[in-house]
């Protein structure tokens, strides 16, 4: 009774099952051992990703605090600049006003000399107009005569003002 039918039935299904279950098992073992390995590999890959994530980023970082340093050094440097231009302007700006001051004052300057010798020209004429009324009024032989010396006299000293403006009749 040892080898009746559920015997042979239960070794035919040991055997069966080692035979398809030792295949069966490589599959599976082989199959989670290449799943391990690619997770494995991908893990690996993750991480070398990550260690370039984090370099790129410090090296971001580092660029971002030298392009503030730069920016904070060019806006110093730009005020520094627009200072210095400021005071530049203003010096010249100073300068020209002086300038223009100096030359505004000659100008005044000249214009009071020229309306001086205007008014000392003008009373000339008047007083020599005067005169030759005088002269007309009260002329007579002998004040003549003696007008004409004393003009004799004077005229070396003197130089006579009216000579370009035909009045010496």
């Amino acid at each position: 009774m040892l080898f009746d039918a559920s015997f042979w039935v239960f070794v035919g299904f040991i055997g069966l099952f080692s035979l398809v279950g030792g295949k069966l098992y490589r599959f599976v073992t082989q199959t989670l051992e290449d799943r391990a390995k690619k997770i494995q590999y991908d893990i690996e890959e993750a991480a070398k990703r990550r260690q370039e994530a984090v370099t790129l980023l410090k090296t971001c970082q580092r660029r971002k605090l030298e392009a503030e340093e730069q920016a904070h050094e060019i806006l110093a440097h730009a005020v520094e600049e627009a200072k210095r231009l400021r005071e530049k302007v203003l010096e010249e700006l100073k300068e020209h006003t002086q300038a223009e001051e100096r030359l505004l004052h000659e100008r005044i300057r000249q214009a009071e000399e020229q309306a001086l010798q205007e008014i000392k020209e003008r009373a000339l004429e008047l007083s020599f107009f005067a005169t030759r009324d005088l002269v007309q009024k009260h002329q007579t032989p002998d004040f003549e005569a003696s007008l004409f010396q004393k003009s004799l006299l004077t005229l070396d000293d003197t130089t006579y003002p009216f000579a370009k403006t035909g009045l010496s009749k």
